[in-house]
């Protein structure tokens, strides 16, 4: 077996999962360095879930294994479930008791030591300290997924691994959310997100892992992919009125990258290349030569949804 990295907080080889003949992940490899903000996405019914349940000890795989924090999933699973803190996508909550009731449950479930001060501990780095007294059916969406994410704090978890943390919230939930799974990242948690969010991804992640149909098809941080697919680039020109001619957009046209040329409603320039090397210069010299006169040349860039879409489909 290959030697373990020290740096790795998450490692699979190989993990396999088959239910009843169908795969749901099909012999996934990546990695996760410690400290990292780690993206999972795919559309749904990719595999994410049942990959961070076997990571997370919920499940077993049906071949291959993974390494938490140097911990086998297969032999080692009770050292694995103290590393991480896991956040399922609709986590259950007891309307009627308060806050410090509920963690004082969890607290007693995970057998955690000095259960007063790390409950109290937990509250403050969700923002819940001041509503520890307060029933938990008062609270809104974003407060009561906030008082989970606690309790996935109380034992000290070095991996939390969140499956669709904002789903359901309005925008004000999903903003307090966010900025705690940063606050959290800032102080050397590794954080596994897994969702379908593009815009938390684009927010919050370091290195994004796509999969689709159980396997994984892209890993690199959010520029190099939208730097490695082939989706064309806008170029938008505002020109001068007078210096729009049919010949103009003609010589635009015909240059080798570019897959066409129009003007639009608004009687901009529209210019879809088939490239990601920066073209502006040469199209603005071309159309300069051709007598027009630029007031603005702006790039509208792949996104991470080209990238998702490029990859998924």
């Amino acid at each position: 077996m290959p030697e373990l990295r020290d740096d790795l907080a998450v490692e699979c080889r190989g993990l396999t999962k088959t239910f009843e003949g169908f795969r749901a992940v099909d012999g996934i490899d990546f990695e996760v360095e410690k400290g990292m903000v780690f993206g999972f996405l795919g559309p749904n019914g990719a595999g994410k879930t049942t990959t961070i349940r076997m990571l997370s000890c919920l499940i077993r795989p049906t071949s291959g294994t993974a390494f938490v924090w140097g911990h086998d999933i297969l032999t080692d699973y009770m050292s694995v479930k103290r590393t991480v803190g896991y956040l399922p996508e609709s986590p259950g909550y007891y309307p009627e008791m308060t806050p410090v009731e509920f963690l004082r449950y969890f607290a007693r479930l995970f057998r955690v030591d000095k259960s007063r001060e790390k409950i109290e501990e937990s509250l403050r780095r969700v923002g819940l300290y001041e509503e520890r007294n307060l029933i938990v059916r008062s609270f809104s969406l974003g407060m009561r997924q906030r008082l989970n994410i606690a309790r996935t704090l109380l034992h000290d978890p070095k991996l939390l691994v969140l499956d669709e943390p904002t789903s359901g919230l309005d925008p004000r939930g999903t903003r307090e959310v966010r900025q705690l799974i940063l606050d959290l990242g800032e102080t050397g948690k590794t954080i596994f997100l897994c969702t379908h969010l593009l815009p938390e991804v684009e927010m919050i992640c370091e290195k994004v892992g796509i999969v689709n149909r159980g396997r994984l098809v892209a890993m690199d941080t959010p520029d190099n992919l939208r730097r490695g697919i082939s989706a064309a680039n806008v170029i938008t020109v505002e020109l001068l009125p007078d210096g729009r001619t049919d010949e103009m957009l003609r010589r635009v046209e015909s240059l080798e990258w570019v897959e066409s040329a129009r003007f639009d409603d608004d009687e901009r320039m529209i210019v879809e290349s088939n490239t990601t090397v920066e073209k502006r210069p040469e199209l603005a010299k071309v159309l300069v030569e051709s007598g027009a006169q630029l007031l603005s040349i702006d790039l509208k860039e792949p996104t991470l949804e080209d990238v998702f879409m490029s990859y998924t489909g």
